[in-house]
């Protein structure tokens, strides 16, 4: 059940909170997301700070199962500096303004969700705090390597690009040097899992750039293809709310030209029938100009993110490898 504080609107002094500015029914949602986020926070709490009256917004919470949550309602105007004052935005953690025009991004990632069932899923799992998202990390180790090298150096986390001088740029060139103070992107189940593994020797003497071509994605029509993300503006708002860097990376992960996800059968890569580490994969899909980053399973149906590297599967025909890459039009 929902724990809504009774303090009016008074003035917040401690902060650390979420910060909600406005209601609708997406704020539900974003909420929910929030939660699963807040999962390891000592004492998290989210204000509402909207022109909706309190025992609105308090009806639509109550019988909600949000955990340790607490909840602060107050309110006023969402674009006044009193009201955002006595909300504390200043020391909010994060500020999530249900008002923010995101239908471009929605369009975008619903179009490269259309595409094909499984792309569905590997985007639906990264827009949810739920399973494998999007870190940025700084790794001493890696300063001076390249980016192939980056790509194999993670037993965890699936690498998809660099951030260099503050811009991020996602599948860059394998051999793209990262300088000091660069980033990794890279897509784990949390962000104390994108666990430095030593750089795989092994697999990267495999690497050959003489292979590198841009392939068209593998699409497949499908039931869900005109049916929208559920809730898909809620976990963006949600998303960026605790990253906003997060925002930049969407625009490229959905974007209609360049570096995007997408899916490219798994014999493009590798021959069926033939067991083959994921490390190798990786090498293979970075050969080819493609940053590897999950699974799809043509005889189940599952997508499988961020798989292990040191795992070893048995391609079919018409499995797929989900990547971001630059794809033939």
């Amino acid at each position: 059940m929902a724990s809504i504080s009774k303090f009016g609107n008074r003035a917040l002094k401690r902060g650390g909170h979420s910060l909600i500015l406005g209601w609708s029914p997406v704020a539900i949602e974003v909420i929910k997301e929030l939660t699963i986020a807040n999962e390891n926070v000592r004492k998290p709490r989210i204000v509402v700070l909207s022109q909706t009256a309190p025992a609105e917004v308090e009806s639509a919470l109550a019988g909600l199962e949000l955990g340790r949550q607490k909840f602060q309602v107050i309110q006023g105007d969402p674009t006044s500096a009193k009201d955002l004052e006595v909300a504390n935005a200043a020391g909010a953690k994060s500020i999530i303004d249900l008002s923010s025009k995101l239908e471009y991004l929605e369009d975008l990632a619903n179009a490269h969700a259309a595409q094909h069932p499984a792309l569905r899923v590997a985007i639906e799992e990264i827009l949810s705090f739920e399973g494998e998202e999007i870190y940025f990390n700084e790794l001493p180790a890696l300063f001076g390597k390249t980016y192939a090298d980056a790509v194999l150096a993670f037993n965890t986390a699936s690498v998809i690009g660099l951030v260099i001088d503050g811009e991020p740029v996602l599948n860059p060139s394998a051999s793209q040097v990262l300088p000091r103070g660069a980033q990794v992107i890279a897509i784990a189940e949390d962000d104390d899992q994108v666990i430095y593994t030593g750089i795989r020797q092994d697999a990267l003497a495999k690497l050959d750039l003489s292979l590198a071509q841009t392939l068209p994605a593998l699409m497949q029509t499908h039931t869900d293809a005109a049916m929208p993300i559920d809730h898909l503006k809620a976990r963006l708002l949600a998303q960026i709310s605790e990253n906003s860097d997060l925002l930049s990376v969407f625009d490229g992960l959905f974007a209609a030209e360049g570096a995007s996800i997408g899916l490219l059968p798994v014999t493009a890569f590798a021959t069926a029938g033939q067991p083959i580490e994921l490390a190798d994969l990786a090498v293979l899909g970075i050969s080819k100009g493609y940053s590897v980053i999950g699974y799809f399973d043509s005889v189940t149906g599952g997508v499988a993110l961020n798989p292990p590297k040191n795992a070893r599967i048995t391609p079919e025909a018409g499995d797929a490898l989900v990547v971001v890459g630059t794809f033939k039009a």
